[in-house]
């Protein structure tokens, strides 16, 4: 069977259960919507999925390895994924420029990636290139200095200038205007595509991609980007599959309520 890079057994909590036998994996180049009301249990399943809350029961494997506390697959994990927040302004420190917030992942990890000191400031702007933001002008820029658009490419160019093979996007166009989203749109396809990252699989010499697990209510947004999508409701997965196949053929009439809502 083909292995995918995140493959995530069920869950339940210990006072209240909130997840009930939910089965969800990823693959590298892939975008995973995950999509329900809220306190349907999207925020605990990504949660788990990410390494940052333990699951009570179930099987969690990242790239083949079991990901547990003191693990090798969740060291793994947590060195090789990343966070898109739902409020850029939220995640990015009022106090640091542009440069040095885009810059932290990469000087906390600096010996493990293999970076010297002086190739920091060049992978802070060919992140920012990526993202669609002129270095030239953004680099020396704060959080007051930017739009909602161009801080939330800021916070993304944070995310991926490590070259993560998970990213988990919360709600991440829900705070930004809407001929914003299109721009956040066309930079997270890129990044799907390994666009312009430079980085190499060393065991297959093929341009990494990375995974995406984006949370959104925007079905818009979901439709133009995800590949398959995840419909969770009180904990249950009552719907998942390709996401033409889920939006243009909904098998649940809760994923029609949920279409018809986003219709209005």
């Amino acid at each position: 069977m083909h292995r995918g890079l995140f493959d995530f057994g069920r869950s339940h909590a210990s006072r209240r259960q909130v997840l009930f036998g939910v089965s969800a994996e990823v693959h590298a180049g892939e975008c995973l919507a995950v999509i329900g009301a809220s306190g349907s249990g999207k925020t605990t399943l990504t949660r788990i999925m990410l390494g940052l809350a333990a699951a009570d029961s179930g099987n969690i494997e990242y790239r083949g390895e079991g990901v547990g506390r003191g693990s090798a697959g969740s060291r793994a994990l947590r060195a090789e994924s990343a966070i898109v927040f739902q409020d850029p302004f939220g995640s990015l420190d009022p106090r640091w420029t542009v440069e040095r917030s885009v810059s932290e992942p990469l000087w906390l990890r600096r010996r493990a990636l293999g970076f010297a000191a002086d190739e920091v400031e060049g992978k802070a702007a060919q992140a920012l290139a990526r993202v669609g933001l002129d270095p030239r002008v953004f680099l020396g820029r704060y959080p007051c200095d930017l739009s909602g658009g161009q801080a939330q490419r800021v916070a993304i160019a944070r995310a991926i200038v490590a070259n993560p093979r998970l990213i988990l996007a919360d709600e991440p166009m829900s705070a930004i205007d809407v001929a914003a989203r299109v721009q956040i749109l066309e930079t997270f396809q890129s990044i799907l595509s390994g666009e312009g990252s430079g980085a190499v699989d060393t065991a297959t010499g093929q341009p990494i991609r990375p995974a995406i697990i984006m949370v959104s209510h925007d079905l818009g947004v979901v439709q133009h980007i995800a590949d398959r999508i995840l419909v969770l409701r009180e904990g249950h997965v009552v719907e998942s599959g390709p996401t033409d196949a889920v939006l243009g053929s909904p098998q649940s009439d809760y994923t029609r309520q949920l279409i018809a809502a986003a219709s209005l």
